[in-house]
């Protein structure tokens, strides 16, 4: 135990953030399916951190969606993460 949060399951917690934003934000009940997934991990978290998801869309368009999430601790950058679904 490193006492930091393994970047699989940071990469889960922005695929999943963007994925459950884009439903909201579209009214569709059926998700889109990601394509594709880039990670830049920029920070580590530490044990007891609070990490929030801030999640933005750059196209939300009938076939692809194109979406990015920062997940963030504080002032900290710890992962940007760009997904394109359909």
């Amino acid at each position: 135990n490193l006492g930091i949060p393994h970047g699989g399951m940071l990469a889960t917690l922005a695929d999943t953030a963007i994925g459950m934003m884009m439903s909201l934000e579209t009214g569709r009940s059926k998700s889109a399916v990601t394509v594709n997934l880039s990670l830049d991990y920029l920070d580590s978290a530490r044990q007891g951190d609070w990490v929030e998801a801030r999640v933005e869309f750059d196209k939300l368009g009938s076939r692809l969606r194109y979406g990015t999430c920062r997940l963030v601790s504080g002032e900290r950058c710890l992962l940007r993460a760009t997904s394109r679904r359909r």
